[in-house]
């Protein structure tokens, strides 16, 4: 009983603008205020939105974005990336990445869609090749072996995990 009484205590103090708050939308920041190499991020989003997008085309474009922009932040520490993407040159640390994500108990699932993002990001900077970027197509290819490796390791999990969530709906 205690425990809810302090919940209630907490919840009761805070005004209810600043719960508010939280949820309320960001406002875009200029072009001139984004990190080069969100902007890189920002035209591959636009790229699998297409130009006739749905909301839910738009929603899974800027998830899409997300899952590369925690990628490529992790990859790049404790420096932030920057445009020319060679921190991506240490494969080792795409493990490392699998672990971070599963040390926060992301599903299986959830694992494998932000590896996939990836991989279908790099296809994009690789066919693309932006100016800025000047990571090599040998070290592309590795990488992306790489991600190709761990998706497939995690494969088994995911199958598990699908075989779970079915039997607790239908059960």
């Amino acid at each position: 009983m205690r425990k809810s009484t302090e919940l209630e205590a907490r919840l009761n103090s805070v005004l209810p603008q600043e719960r508010t708050q939280k949820f309320e939308k960001r406002r875009p920041r200029s072009p001139s205020q984004i990190p080069a190499y969100e902007k890189t991020i920002e035209d591959y989003r636009r790229h699998v939105e297409g130009a006739s997008a749905t909301r839910k085309d738009r929603e899974n474009a800027r998830q899409r974005a997300s899952h590369i922009k925690v990628f490529t932040e992790f990859m790049s520490a404790p420096q932030s990336p920057g445009v020319d993407m060679k921190y991506l040159r240490n494969i080792k640390k795409v493990s490392e990445f699998v672990r971070h994500l599963q040390s926060r108990a992301y599903k299986p699932t959830t694992v494998k869609a932000y590896l996939t993002d990836v991989v279908g990001y790099l296809k994009y900077v690789s066919v693309v090749a932006p100016p800025s970027v000047r990571i090599g197509s040998k070290d592309l290819e590795r990488l992306l072996l790489e991600l190709r490796a761990r998706i497939k390791e995690i494969g088994r999990e995911v199958a598990n995990q699908q075989l779970l969530v079915r039997r607790q709906k239908s059960g």
